[in-house]
C-alpha cells in the first residue's frame, strides 16, 4: 500500500534521511523498538521488528506482541527474531517493511521462504546509511508498506505465508497503530 505523502509530514521530506527519520518516530510511537535498513534502487527498505498479531491484524497484548516464545536472548539480533518465526508457537504473526524509492517495484508472485526471510534480517543495517541518507527525497520518491503476515496453525504444522493477507493493508497499518503514527507530527 502507498503512504500518501502527507504523512510523511507537512510537506514532503527534503532527504531520504528526513523520511527515514518520520518512519522510524511512527515505529517507536506505535512500540516498534527494533529495525534494520536494507538499500534499494535509490531508497532504502525499513524492515520492523516481527510481532505476534490477532487473527484480525490487532497486536497481541504485551508483552505477548513481542514474544515468539522461545529462550531470552543476551541481545537483540533480527537473524535470531526471524529464526523465531520458524519455529515459533502456533498463532499470527506479522512483518511490515516501508520501501522508500523512486524507482517503480512489484513484489514476487511466490511466497516468502524463511532462507529468504533469514537473508533479509541478516543483512539489514541498524542505520540508514550517509550515502543514502543525503539524497534528496524528490517527487519521484514513494513509500510503500509491504505487510507480510504469517499464520502457524498448530504446534507440528509449517509456517504458512499468507498471500495475499485476508486484511488489507491499510487496516494492518491502523490497527498496528502505525497509520496514526505517521499522521501525527
Amino acid at each position: 500500500m502507498t503512504i500518501p505523502p502527507d504523512r510523511l509530514g507537512p510537506s514532503p521530506p527534503l532527504s531520504l534521511q528526513a523520511a527515514a527519520a518520520r518512519l522510524e518516530a511512527a515505529l517507536e510511537a506505535a512500540g516498534y523498538g527494533e529495525r534494520s535498513y536494507y538499500a534499494v534502487p535509490d531508497g532504502f527498505a525499513l524492515v520492523a521488528r516481527l510481532e505476534q498479531i490477532l487473527p484480525d491484524g490487532t497486536p497481541q497484548p504485551v508483552p505477548d506482541r513481542w514474544s515468539t516464545r522461545v529462550r531470552p536472548m543476551k541481545r537483540f539480533s533480527l537473524v535470531d527474531y526471524f529464526r523465531a518465526l520458524f519455529t515459533a508457537t502456533p498463532g499470527f504473526y506479522r512483518i511490515v517493511v516501508f520501501v522508500v524509492s523512486s524507482q517503480p517495484f512489484n513484489q514476487q508472485e511466490e511466497g516468502v521462504s524463511a532462507r529468504e526471510g533469514q537473508a533479509w534480517l541478516s543483512g539489514g543495517l541498524n542505520t540508514l546509511p550517509t550515502a543514502i541518507a543525503e539524497r534528496p527525497f524528490t517527487a519521484r520518491h514513494r513509500c510503500t508498506a509491504l505487510i507480510y503476515t504469517f499464520e502457524k496453525p498448530d504446534t507440528g504444522a509449517s509456517l504458512r505465508f499468507q498471500d495475499p493477507s485476508t486484511i488489507p493493508g491499510r487496516i494492518h497499518l491502523e490497527r498496528a497503530r502505525l497509520w496514526e503514527a505517521l499522521g501525527n507530527r
